[in-house]
């Protein structure tokens, strides 16, 4: 938790106040002890004490179960935010408030007890029985991609008589999380993109090379200084190289460059480029065909970077990579972006710019394709490799 505590007290049953009023209660004791000012008086701290005692009471066996949750859903779904709250106390909790922002993007559905007091803040009032914990499930729609927490929660809690109130510490950010994953907008022409063998093989001709593999020796031809067989050389006197296994593989390297190309800002359509990333990543996942995603912002150690994997589970990582991209990211220029990726990719595959007008795109000796900002595909010529 964090903030401050803070406490609201009526003037009347103000510690100062009752205080006050102790050497008047005297006074009509010694002087007056028939009244019924003395007998109200008594009720007045009798009652002041068990409120007091109440509240602290209840406050100290009170407690916000704050548990790391995650819920993923499409935009347009329906999803459920839990609030979970526990009374240790051996008195049940009466009078409790909560309050909370959440995201517009999350259309909170009407719900008994829930208020919505602006936009984005709800309150829902509570109670509670002695030595209990209570869930409290909000059911949401959600509108587009990102994720989004319950922000700035806040409980009240009160006596019976809901007189005194303790507005407890609030929390920044609770920890469930609802990750909304992108739409897939569909490329045009992506479907047509022949993938002659899923995964890798062996071929008998390929530009890429398994240099763990060496099924000979040949004729050195200005090989790298690494290529030469020594041993092959020195028996046959004159220069011999390792002849490896040629390789290639058939997957996919996506490239997402959200920069603006006047170098400050973010591109206006990036969530169409999200989206269309989401489609190439889906249709890889349809046909089992391995990928590897770059996205140009910065992540622990670099620019975002999904390794190359295939299958399901590569894809809901991929979803979540893509919902988590926000303002809040650290954006990386154009170029930067893309001598890493160019750096680490995998050498061999099929590659797709998004983002990069066709002037900067890279030259490679790789299948590659740009998908403009309408969501077209576009097959490019091979170029020298740069390596």
């Amino acid at each position: 938790m964090n903030g401050q505590r803070l406490v609201t007290i009526p003037l009347l049953f103000q510690s100062h106040i009752i205080k006050l009023t102790i050497p008047i209660t005297l006074l009509f004791t010694f002087y007056l002890p028939q009244s019924y000012i003395v007998y109200l008086m008594l009720f007045y701290y009798l009652f002041s004490f068990f409120i007091y005692r109440y509240v602290n009471y209840i406050e100290k066996h009170f407690q916000i179960i704050n548990k790391k949750q995650r819920t993923r859903l499409f935009p347009e779904e329906n999803g459920q935010l839990s609030v979970s709250l526990q009374n240790e106390a051996k008195l049940p909790l009466v009078n409790g408030k909560c309050f909370f922002h959440v995201n517009p993007s999350l259309v909170m559905q009407p719900n008994d007890g829930l208020e919505q007091i602006s936009k984005t803040l709800f309150s829902f009032p509570f109670s509670q029985l002695a030595r209990s914990q209570n869930i409290w499930d909000l059911t949401f729609t959600a509108t587009r991609r990102g994720v989004f927490q319950i922000e700035q929660f806040e409980c009240i809690i009160g006596d019976p008589f809901n007189i005194i109130q303790v507005h407890l510490p609030v929390i920044h950010k609770l920890k469930t999380e609802i990750i909304v994953y992108p739409t897939p907008k569909q490329v045009a022409g992506l479907q047509e993109i022949q993938q002659l063998l899923l995964g890798s093989y062996r071929t008998n001709f390929s530009y890429f090379h398994d240099e763990t593999s060496i099924v000979g020796v040949k004729q050195y031809e200005r090989e790298s200084f690494r290529s030469i067989h020594w041993k092959a050389s020195a028996k046959m006197q004159s220069l011999q190289a390792k002849q490896y296994e040629a390789v290639k593989n058939y997957s996919w390297t996506i490239c997402i460059c959200l920069a603006s190309d006047r170098g400050i800002g973010w591109k206006e359509n990036i969530e169409d480029l999200i989206s269309y990333a989401t489609y190439i990543c889906q249709i890889a996942t349809e046909r089992k065909i391995p990928f590897e995603l770059f996205i140009s912002i910065l992540a622990e150690d670099g620019p975002l970077h999904l390794m190359l994997n295939e299958g399901p589970m590569h894809y809901a990582k991929a979803l979540e990579e893509l919902a988590r991209i926000s303002e809040d990211s650290t954006l990386l220029p154009r170029e930067n972006f893309l001598h890493y990726m160019m750096r680490k990719r995998v050498r061999s595959s099929t590659m797709f710019f998004l983002g990069v007008s066709k002037n900067n795109i890279p030259h490679t000796m790789q299948p590659t394709y740009i998908v403009h900002d309408e969501g077209v595909v576009e097959q490019l010529e091979y170029m020298a490799s740069v390596r």
